[in-house]
């Protein structure tokens, strides 16, 4: 598969909230799917779950990333899906995860009440210009973190 060319790529953030709560089974079943899908359409990024809230970074050709959006908005396991940043970028923020899970419901060592907040404000329409940009060094954050124990 050819990987798209920078003009190509973009970034699409988005938050939603699960139906019913995901127990560590059923996250690494919606992981180990997506992780083979992705795979196939050259998309990486990560997904963070935490009190039923997930946050999830798309990486990948501007055209699959949305079809991809797409089909996941309509996925009856979760609701309020909003996009909080779509943009297109120079270059991957996760270029090796095909898709990395981040349970702040189980790894105790992250700031699980940063997302929290963040999910309350978006909830609330409050602080709406900086959702994108929060829940971005949110992820990195989290990311980095995970990359590093």
């Amino acid at each position: 598969m050819q990987s798209p060319s920078p003009a190509d790529l973009i970034q699409l953030l988005y938050v939603s909230r699960a139906c019913a709560p995901f127990d560590e089974p059923g996250l690494q079943q919606v992981i180990g799917r997506s992780q083979s899908n992705n795979a196939a359409l050259g998309i990486t990024g990560a997904l963070l779950y935490c009190d039923s809230n997930f946050l999830q970074m798309l990486e990948g050709d501007g055209e699959v990333v949305m079809n991809l959006y797409q089909k996941i908005a309509l996925d009856p396991r979760h609701t309020g899906c909003d996009v909080l940043l779509c943009k297109p970028v120079k270059k991957r923020q996760f270029p090796d995860w095909r898709m990395r899970l981040i349970n702040l419901s189980t790894q105790l060592t992250l700031d699980r009440h940063r997302m929290q907040r963040l999910m309350d404000d978006i909830r609330a329409r409050t602080n709406t210009r900086a959702y994108g940009v929060e829940a971005r060094l949110l992820l990195n954050d989290f990311a980095a973190q995970v990359q590093a124990a």
